[in-house]
């Protein structure tokens, strides 16, 4: 499989329009957004622009849900509740099975059975 990776610039939204036109003008076959900051936070215009230039796009799930082609990483705000409700667990020892006895777990060391045998 031949594959040739190109690099377009776009440090702020106005760019946007030439990094995509340069993409088609280039034949793309598509295009990989990386995780950043800005281009999070501008994934409904790069899926509309994307898609106007017909490139298929893939990046977080931000811009998947923007109309992007794919999209991965992790869904921040179930991982945010997922967090909350272990933490709400823990701070009320609901059905943790934890007291105050075991809530306060000392940590061993490791033990020498690992080790190499003698």
């Amino acid at each position: 499989m031949k594959l040739e990776i190109s690099y377009f610039e776009a440090r702020k939204p106005a760019e946007f329009d030439a990094a995509f036109t340069a993409m088609a003008n280039r034949h793309a076959g598509g295009v990989v957004v990386t995780d950043d900051a800005m281009l999070n936070s501008n994934s409904g215009r790069i899926a509309e622009i994307a898609g106007q230039k017909r490139l298929p796009s893939a990046g977080n799930t931000d811009l998947a849900e923007a109309g992007g082609l794919i999209g991965y990483g992790v869904n921040v705000p179930a991982m945010f509740r997922r967090v909350a409700y272990f933490v709400d667990r823990i701070l009320t020892r609901r059905r943790t099975g934890l007291t105050r006895s075991t809530a306060k777990t000392k940590l061993s060391p490791p033990s020498d059975r690992c080790g190499p045998a003698r």
